[in-house]
Parts: C-alpha cells; sequence; structure tokens
C-alpha cells in the first residue's frame, strides 16, 4: 500500500524481479522513438567501434554489449552517480552468453531456432564466458558485458560472402531471467 500525503491508497501486489535487461540498441543511442524505426543491437570492439560486415569480430575476441537492467551490484552505487571502475554484478551467472552461425539473422526481431535461419548441420549453440559483467565506468545505469568470441564457433561463410548475401554470419545470444536478446555479427576467424 502507498501513503500519499498521509493518506493510505488502495492494496496491490508487487512482485520484484532480479532484473529487467535490455541490450542497447541504435534506436537508443539516437533516442529514436519512432515506432517505425528498425532498431539493431550491436556489439563493440574495445576500441568503440562497433562490430560490422566492415569491421568483422574475430575468433577469440573479446567483443562488448552494453547493457540497462541488469540488476544488483557487489556494491552498492547511488541512483544517478557517475558509475565507478571495476563494480561487478552481484551474481555474474545470472547473464549468460551464447553464439551460434545463423545467417543473416536480424538483430532487430530476434529469431529462434526453427526459423529460415541456415547453420551449419551439425553445429551447437556454443556457450561463452562472461568475462566481465557490471557497471560501465564513467556512464549512469549503464552495464557492460565482456565476453569471448569463441574459437570453437564454426562459420558459416565469411561476411560479404556469396555475392554480398551474407551479411552477418553469426549471432550473439545475451540470456537473464527474463529473456533472450539476439545480436546479429560478422565474425572471421
Amino acid at each position: 500500500m502507498i501513503d500519499v500525503d498521509g493518506q493510505a491508497g488502495r492494496v496491490f501486489p508487487l512482485q520484484p524481479v532480479p532484473d529487467n535487461a535490455h541490450v542497447l540498441t541504435s534506436c537508443d543511442i539516437s533516442w529514436d522513438t519512432k515506432y517505425t524505426s528498425v532498431c539493431d543491437r550491436h556489439a563493440y570492439h574495445a576500441n568503440g567501434h562497433p562490430v560490422s560486415e566492415a569491421e568483422p569480430a574475430k575468433l577469440g575476441e573479446t567483443v562488448v554489449v552494453y547493457v540497462y537492467g541488469l540488476g544488483q551490484l557487489s556494491a552498492p552505487v547511488p541512483t544517478g552517480d557517475v558509475s565507478p571502475v571495476g563494480t561487478p554484478l552481484i551474481d555474474p551467472g545470472s547473464v549468460k552468453a551464447s553464439f551460434n552461425n545463423f545467417v543473416n539473422s536480424l538483430s532487430s526481431t530476434p529469431r529462434f531456432v526453427g526459423s529460415d535461419e541456415a547453420p551449419i548441420p551439425g553445429s551447437p549453440i556454443v556457450f561463452s564466458p562472461i568475462a566481465f559483467g557490471g557497471l560501465t565506468p564513467g556512464q549512469i545505469g549503464m552495464y557492460q558485458l565482456n565476453t569471448p568470441v569463441p574459437q570453437s564457433l564454426e562459420l558459416a561463410g565469411p561476411c560479404g560472402g556469396l555475392n554480398g548475401f551474407i551479411q552477418a554470419n553469426a549471432t550473439l545470444r545475451i540470456s537473464t531471467s527474463q529473456g533472450t536478446e539476439i545480436l546479429a555479427m560478422c565474425v572471421q576467424p
């Protein structure tokens, strides 16, 4: 129940959730709120450049994904304060990262196994450890996940392959207790 100016309001149930994760999209960066916009999720290189066909990630490279709403931290940071360096999640195991070699998956519209995506036959989802999961230093309320692209990820073909048809040759899935978000990526050996 909530009291307003000493007056009791009605009773209503609340259920806390451990996280309400959302992977940063191209629309978040530009504050684009139009319902017609295509909002792609991105992974970034350590130098801050987005992973793209022009700048693909490499097998073994650690990529960075920016996220909001990942939950509790190992040390309290007051709401609205700039994040200090090295503030990890209280339970880094609550976030999972996995890769697959789906071709041309859209990171604006998540697809699931069974759609028209075509992985290499017999190539399973490859889980990757989160090397760091916590607040992004110098930002307010933004988290980052650093995860290596597995060396064992088999690629269906190079980005730009098949006469430019392959625009993404891998997917990175970020999963929390509240669901999974998919990022399409270009990866090279």
